[in-house]
C-alpha cells in the first residue's frame, strides 16, 4: 500500500504506493533500493528519496517482466502529481 520511513527519534513518514495497473511486480524492490539509494548519495533528503523511489517502483510495476525503469519515465511519474 506504500512505504514508511522510520526516522532515529521516531517519526515516521509514508507515501502512499501509485494508484497505477500492476502487470509484475518483479524487480520492484530492487528498484526501490537502488533509486532511494542513487537519491540519498545525490544529496537528497530521506523524504525526497522515499517518494523518488515511490514513483521508479510505479513504473518498475507498470512492466511486464524486469525491465529497466528509466530515469525519464521517473521524472514524467514525478511531473504528474
Amino acid at each position: 500500500d506504500g512505504m514508511v520511513l522510520a526516522s532515529e527519534g521516531g517519526g515516521l513518514n509514508s507515501v502512499d504506493a501509485l494508484n497505477r495497473g500492476v502487470f509484475d511486480v518483479s524487480g520492484a524492490g530492487d528498484t526501490v533500493s537502488a533509486a532511494f539509494a542513487l537519491a540519498v548519495v545525490s544529496g537528497a533528503s530521506f523524504d525526497e528519496a522515499l517518494l523518488l523511489s515511490t514513483h521508479a517502483a510505479g513504473v518498475c510495476v507498470g512492466k511486464s517482466g524486469v525491465v529497466p525503469t528509466q530515469p525519464d519515465e521517473v521524472w514524467e511519474s514525478l511531473a504528474q502529481m
